[in-house]
Parts: C-alpha cells; structure tokens; sequence
C-alpha cells in the first residue's frame, strides 16, 4: 500500500475513533466541530504532502493542481461515504435524535406567544403567518434538512470544494516556495 493510501486511511480511522469517543458523552454540536476540524486538519496534511510531492513530478502549477488534488478528492469521497456509514447505518438515531430535538425546540417557539412574536419580529416576512403555519413550514424544512441526500449532498458540496480549494492553495505555496525564480544579489 503506498503513502498515500495509508494516510488516507489513517485519517479515516481516527476520524472513527473520534465519534466512538463521543459518542453519548458529547452534544451534537461538539461532536461536529471535533469531526469538522479534524477532517480539515487530515485534508491539509493530504494537500501540503501531496501539492509537494507533485512539485517533484511536474512543472506546470495546472498539473501539479490535477495530480495533487486527485488525492485530496479520494479522501473526500471516502469521507462522504464514511460519514453516511456513519449517520445512516452504524448511529441513525443520532441524527434522528437531533431532528426530533429541533422539532421540539419548534413546537415550543410557535406554541409560546412572547418567543412566537420575537420569532415574527426577526422574520417579518412571515408577519402574516398563524403558528400554526410556521410550524408546518418550519417542520417540512427540518425534515429535508435531516434528510439523507439533502445532509450527504451538502456535507459532499462542502468537502469537495474544499479539498480543490485547499488543494489549489498549496500548490501555489509550494511553487512560489521551492521554485521561485533566484534573485540575483
């Protein structure tokens, strides 16, 4: 298995052992950020080993961008596939647990008058609207947004995006570095 297979997969495996770490003990929200920074830190260390090990193979900053971040999207999609493992096999309660937490924290805005009419006054645009309605509304779009595809889909958009971004700025950093033109002195 060469390097880079194995970083990979390292990368996956302590993002694991990081979840069952959490799991039960941290809120929804830490549980996010640890995985969120993690990943990232993981997706620079990928992009920093691989931009460089391309400035050995190639001369041209498209090039090295290409073969650099091919890796980069490999651990993206692993990790989109990991993480609907995760939400959707191995913990589905988790995010139905986080779903129901919302639709109750709904209910409880629409069915207060004083949080209702802070809530109306911060989005005039549904002034017009009975609690009721709100509530409908608002529950449909919890419902999406703890949807399968609508959750994996942004989480893909978000990681793939930044692995070509992140990708794309270490390429940069190491040409201007290691093969910057030589100022006479």
């Amino acid at each position: 298995m060469d390097r880079s297979w194995t970083v990979l997969l390292i990368a996956l495996i302590s993002w694991i052992a990081l979840k069952f770490l959490g799991l039960g003990s941290w809120t929804w929200e830490t549980s996010n950020q640890y995985g969120i920074f993690l990943n990232l830190g993981w997706l620079t260390v990928i992009s920093a080993m691989e931009s460089y090990h391309a400035l050995q193979r190639e001369t041209n900053f498209l090039d090295r961008w290409k073969s650099s971040a091919r890796k980069a999207l490999r651990y993206s999609l692993l990790l989109i596939t990991t993480l609907g493992i995760w939400y959707y096999a191995i913990v589905p309660e988790s995010i139905e647990q986080r779903k129901n937490q919302q639709l109750q924290l709904l209910e409880s805005m629409t069915s207060d008058p004083v949080l209702f009419a802070q809530f109306l006054a911060s989005n005039p645009a549904l002034a017009d609207r009975t609690p009721q309605e709100v509530y409908n509304q608002q529950a449909e779009n919890i419902q999406v947004f703890f949807s399968p595809i609508f959750y994996l889909g942004t989480v893909a958009m978000a990681w793939v995006f930044g692995a070509l971004i992140v990708t794309a700025i270490f390429t940069w950093i190491w040409g201007r570095v290691w093969i910057s033109p030589q100022k006479p002195y």
